[in-house]
């Protein structure tokens, strides 16, 4: 078979129509879904990779990994054709670029992109699946702001523990311990996290030039003090990349969870500023804290806290009171790790415990809404898929309509933690894809008599 082309058809179903990139593990190419009439992504292995069955193992174990993470800010992985010449699988399709021509950036604007990636890389860790690749190429950027993380080819499960993993991924976002090759950890991805925040803070990748193994083994990196802009980088965030990028595992952060705080309450001290028609609007991070005064609308302007909610609490109290939670969470993140160390006797023998970390009560309140909402958007989804498949949007265009709006606003409650409200939103749609769906063999019938009778 000849190499591939804008409109070669693969699968007698998705013509090619752009390169969109390539890589060690094959081509991603922009096509045309016929059968459902939309534009996909697709990974093809590369052509000196097509006669190899170690490729296409490799793929349909990367697809495994993949299909099974269905969140907001992760592209979906659709279906795998590993036996087709050549195989590939097919994925959501973001237009958009990807945050490698986004280095450089103001710090606020990427810790709003940071607070989407960490929270996608804490839910792939919870579902068992590590990274192992990440990289501002592997992060793509819609045009509405919204991130998505992509490319989990090197993805790997949590569990497996057999000994030796061979080294992948890209310098310089691979930790000493996926260099030498030890299993899959969190930790891994919590360096490689830390590695894509210096560069997007720094302009250019850590230990630039001259990135080496041997660099990345021994030399401890000096996080900038500010961004691309030239604006001065809050302590906070210095200190929480440099704690990222430690050679010792157990001196990094706990887990994304713990990344991901300190992010938000960096992110709440510092919001976006973005021009408006004749003042400067502050855009404030949506949490749970302040989901109830503050609403980013489409025009990306913030509506007026309510006059209930500014009434109570004293503006500077309740600033040096997020101060001092602030100050907190810093020492338990970067102090209290190294206390422990210095005070704790030597192990006798045997491997190290594993670390505990105590939740508070809304946390676990949290973390169960999030579950239920990830259970129906899990329900959901193979749905909505079953129903393209149908071209729904033939027989029921207002309720397909109405159903994919109230995913796509649930969508952006999740985003914004507000699970319950996402979760309720999820599964009213999924109530109306269940009957559309439950009309399926009448519509199916409707059209075979039709045809008949033509």
């Amino acid at each position: 078979m000849p190499g591939l082309s804008a409109g070669h058809r693969l699968a007698e179903r998705f013509e090619l129509q752009q390169r969109l990139g390539t890589g060690g593990s094959g081509e991603v190419w922009l096509a045309h879904d016929h059968h459902l009439d939309r534009r996909v992504a697709l990974k093809i292995l590369r052509e000196d990779q097509w006669s190899d069955p170690r490729h296409r193992a490799s793929l349909r174990t990367s697809f495994q990994h993949w299909t099974g993470l269905l969140h907001p800010n992760i592209v979906r992985a659709y279906e795998l054709y590993d036996e087709a010449e050549p195989a590939f699988m097919s994925l959501q399709y973001v237009c958009g670029q990807s945050l490698q021509s986004h280095r450089g950036a103001g710090f606020r604007k990427i810790l709003r992109w940071a607070t989407m990636i960490g929270d996608a890389l804490d839910y792939a860790h919870r579902r068992g699946v590590v990274h192992r690749d990440i990289k501002p190429s592997n992060v793509l950027l819609d045009e509405g702001g919204i991130c998505y993380l992509t490319d989990f080819g090197l993805a790997a499960a949590l569990a497996a523990d057999d000994g030796h993993t061979p080294a992948a991924g890209s310098l310089p976002g691979m930790s000493p311990q996926q260099l030498t090759g030890e299993p899959a950890t969190v930790a891994d991805d919590v360096y490689g996290f830390g590695a894509l925040l210096f560069e997007l803070l720094a302009g250019h990748p850590l230990f630039h030039p001259g990135v080496t193994p041997e660099r990345i083994r021994a030399e401890r990196p000096s996080v900038p003090d500010v961004d691309g802009s030239g604006e001065r980088l809050p302590e906070p965030l210095v200190r929480l990349v440099s704690a990222m990028l430690e050679k010792d595992p157990v001196r990094r952060p706990a887990g994304m969870a713990a990344v991901r705080s300190v992010i938000e309450e960096l992110q709440a001290d510092n919001p976006v500023a973005v021009s408006g028609e004749g003042s400067d609007t502050l855009i404030r991070p949506i949490s749970r804290g302040n989901a109830a005064t503050y609403r980013v609308t489409e025009s990306s302007a913030v509506s007026q806290p309510s006059t209930h909610a500014r009434s109570g609490i004293p503006a500077r109290l309740m600033f040096a009171g997020l101060a001092v939670l602030l100050v907190v969470a810093l020492v338990v993140v970067f102090v209290l790790p190294d206390v422990v160390s210095r005070n704790a006797p030597e192990p006798v023998s045997g491997p190290e415990p594993p670390r505990k970390v105590m939740q508070k009560p809304d946390e676990l309140a949290e973390q169960a809404e999030r579950a239920r909402a990830d259970e129906v958007l899990g329900e959901l989804l193979p749905v909505q898929d079953r129903l393209r498949d149908k071209r729904v949007e033939l027989w029921a265009a207002d309720d397909w309509t109405e159903a994919v709006a109230l995913a796509d606003e649930a969508d952006d409650h999740y985003r914004q933690r507000d699970y319950s409200v996402a979760a309720a939103g999820y599964r009213r749609s999924l109530t109306l894809l269940k009957v559309l769906e439950a009309r399926l063999p009448d519509v199916l019938s409707g059209a075979v008599e039709e045809g008949m009778r033509a």
